[in-house]
């Protein structure tokens, strides 16, 4: 229990170191991010007994009216990236807002399944991310509730950023905590 209530505490200092970040001095922003997006992150995590590095792949696509839909298939071993001994997935569907230019807010509404080998669970949740865009940077941070159909709930968070190489190519590091623990991940994603 003192456990979550730390994480918590650390995480949202982050988010708000952040937002501090994005609302001070002159912001050379350019657009608001895009979310039609493929990506792969290799994931080094400790945390989770007998559990070390994976693969996580994504997607996302920008319905209508800043609404979205996106998705991630994750999958961690303990003896390197080809055996897949865990494995999660989601699906969300959320909405964005520009709130300034180059800041955009966005919520959803997320379901999914982790499969930890010998035990696995459904999950559900909601999650708030802030997204700020500075010239080919992008920091983001963000935060997530999970209530696990076969176990108790969890807060979640995440924090980057990322470079944009080209205006569809972009790489990055994020830290967050999930489904498996804190972990980091190397990120490229592509833009179109």
């Amino acid at each position: 229990m003192y456990k979550n209530k730390f994480r918590l505490s650390g995480s949202a200092a982050a988010i708000l170191a952040l937002s501090t970040t994005a609302f001070s001095g002159t912001v050379l922003a350019e657009q608001q991010p895009d979310f039609n997006y493929i990506g792969v992150a290799a994931e080094n995590n400790n945390e989770y007994s007998g559990s070390d590095t994976g693969l996580r792949f994504e997607a996302s696509y920008e319905l209508q009216d800043r609404y979205f839909l996106s998705g991630y298939y994750r999958t961690l071993g303990n003896n390197g990236f080809s055996n897949d001994d865990f494995n999660s997935f989601a699906v969300k569907g959320g909405r964005y807002f520009g709130l300034a230019d180059g800041l955009t807010a966005d919520f959803s509404v997320k379901a999914g399944n982790v499969d930890y080998d010998v035990d696995d669970s459904n999950f559900y949740g909601i999650e708030a991310n802030l997204r700020q865009r500075i010239g080919m940077f992008e920091v983001h941070g963000g935060l997530g509730w999970v209530d696990y159909t076969d176990g108790g709930t969890d807060t979640q968070y995440i924090v980057g950023g990322r470079a944009f190489i080209t205006p569809a190519l972009a790489i990055g590091v994020d830290f967050n905590d999930s489904e498996f623990g804190e972990g980091w991940l190397l990120t490229a994603r592509y833009h179109w």
